[in-house]
């Protein structure tokens, strides 16, 4: 897997795996191998937020949020909420502890 945005990850990923620092290539192939056992609940989600329809206008990203704050309620470590800056225009912030 070759993804230029890995990187952002890093640190984040280095730290959670091992509790030790890993070298980039040990953390990029363990951030592919993660990404490679979780594929299918990967693509479920993505062919969940694909058929939801938020067609501009109106934009109503309601039922996205829903979807993913479904997804994340109850994840150990991952703090959410909501922001509308101007409705109907939802927008869902996560922390991930440790990250």
């Amino acid at each position: 897997m070759r993804n230029t945005r890995v990187h952002e990850f890093l640190p984040a990923l280095q730290r959670v795996a091992t509790g030790r620092r890993l070298s980039a290539a040990a953390a990029r192939a363990r951030l592919a191998a993660r990404v490679e056992s979780r594929s299918g609940a990967i693509v479920d989600l993505c062919r969940t937020l694909v058929h939801i329809d938020s067609t501009n206008p109106p934009g109503d990203t309601t039922a996205i949020v829903e979807a993913i704050e479904a997804v994340l309620d109850g994840r150990a470590g991952v703090e959410h909420r909501r922001v509308v800056g101007r409705a109907p225009a939802v927008n869902l912030v996560a922390r991930v502890r440790g990250a």
